[in-house]
């Protein structure tokens, strides 16, 4: 899903709906240039699921950790900016601690090591509008079955239950072409296979006739010579 932000206030406030939506044991992974407003989203995720402090950026704390309100969760915000090997995620427990089920895990430069990602992530990607430069372009996916849950309960707080029909109607109609198209190969496959079941029948015909042409004809030559 793809939403344009217009201000400060509107990055802060889709995350704010985000962290409305988190539970424990959730992963989000932020994306994009520096000054984009990854730890603007992150702000409005905190203000999402209580919390009044404000947000900065754990760039040299590399993750810092902020207890929810009436609650036994804590909200963890990590930076892997200053990161330089993958390998210095394990030094950092990263993956235990995104894996614990009493924390919310929000990751800037989220996606930096390819190669180590989780298993199961909302990834936002915050990027600048080149043809307006006060704007933003929010770009959310999932990857696996819990993301994608999240991602469809975002969608429809965001953007409503009617456009989550209409995206659904959109990929079952993408379906039933494909089922369609499939169809249609396995028909001209068909065509094609009688198709050359009739050329080689009429090839075998044509070859029977030449055949009893030329024993017509010898038997007509045997016939001429004995007359002679």
């Amino acid at each position: 899903m793809r939403r344009t932000a217009s201000s400060e206030e509107k990055t802060i406030a889709l995350g704010e709906h985000l962290g409305a939506l988190l539970m424990g044991g959730d992963v989000v992974l932020l994306d994009g240039d520096l000054g984009a407003g990854k730890t603007c989203f992150t702000g409005g995720v905190a203000r999402g699921l209580g919390l009044a402090q404000r947000m900065t950026s754990p760039t040299f704390n590399l993750v810092l950790e902020y207890p929810l309100e009436n609650s036994p969760m804590v909200l963890r915000h990590f930076d892997l900016y200053r990161l330089e090997h993958a390998e210095q995620l394990d030094d950092l427990d990263y993956f235990g601690l995104i894996e614990q089920e009493d924390a919310i895990s929000i990751v800037e430069w989220g996606s930096k090591f390819s190669e180590r990602l989780p298993l199961d992530y909302l990834l936002v990607s915050i990027e600048f509008d080149a043809a307006k430069p006060n704007e933003r372009i929010l770009e959310f996916s999932a990857q696996g079955s819990r993301a994608e849950a999240l991602l469809s309960q975002f969608v429809q707080k965001v953007v409503g239950s009617a456009e989550l029909m209409r995206v659904a109607r959109g990929s079952e109609a993408e379906e039933a072409e494909a089922e369609e198209a499939e169809a249609e190969a396995v028909e001209a496959e068909a065509a094609g296979e009688a198709a050359g079941v009739t050329e080689a029948a009429e090839a075998k015909a044509a070859e029977i006739a030449a055949a009893v042409t030329e024993a017509a004809e010898s038997t007509r030559l045997t016939q001429g010579e004995q007359h002679e």
